[in-house]
């Protein structure tokens, strides 16, 4: 089961609530065993978030992915755990309203008109902020955020959002945050962090 977005590894990609339906359709159908493919480059959009939800449903397909999802934000963003919480609501609830569909090999200018409109990703700009405030005073966890954060950063240069000093401070925010959490590559096959960087500079 393909559970990322293959074409844009770093790219809001609102399927968390999909993951439990999925795994209790295999369940249901007496499958033996199921294989779960993210990504296999280091990163990507809420890659640690997306595994420990996956992981307890593979244990145990029954599990409460809400109460999982709070679990994680608690333990992993600590006091940011509640604007981040804020955001996954705000994103899936948006894709959700649009009716649209969710494809592994399309990206934001897909979501344009739907879960990454320009109002909609500023809210989302604004949940970011506070869950930075909010963990201020420790590196690591404003550093876990900030990776967090890389997919609308990575949404709002794609989309064009923002004047050109505003993309250019996203895409410089947008590498060092990569290069400092291990982050690769922003697509499957090539596309490289430094590649995405000196293309979205050429094109302010």
């Amino acid at each position: 089961d393909y559970v990322i977005q293959f074409a844009n590894l770093v790219s809001p990609f609102p399927n968390l609530r999909v993951l439990a339906p999925n795994v209790r359709f295999f369940v249901d159908h007496h499958a033996k065993g199921m294989f779960a493919q993210g990504n296999r480059e280091r990163g990507g959009e809420l890659a640690e978030l997306r595994a420990w939800l996956l992981a307890r449903l593979l244990w145990d397909p029954s599990a409460d992915v809400e109460r999982g999802t709070d679990e994680f934000l608690a333990g992993f963003y600590g006091p940011a755990a509640g604007p981040i919480r804020a955001y996954l609501d705000a994103v899936h609830d948006a894709l959700e309203e649009s009716g649209a569909p969710l494809r592994i090999f399309e990206g934001p200018r897909n979501a344009r008109e739907t879960y990454l409109t320009e109002p909609l990703v500023a809210r989302y700009g604004e949940l970011f902020d506070e869950a930075e405030r909010s963990v201020a005073d420790s590196p690591e966890l404003l550093a876990r955020v900030r990776e967090a954060r890389l997919p609308l950063q990575y949404a709002q240069v794609e989309l064009g959002y923002g004047d050109a000093d505003e993309r250019r401070s996203l895409i410089r925010s947008f590498g060092e945050t990569a290069r400092a959490s291990g982050l690769e590559k922003v697509e499957e096959w090539k596309l490289t962090v430094e590649g995405w960087v000196e293309r979205a500079e050429q094109g302010l």
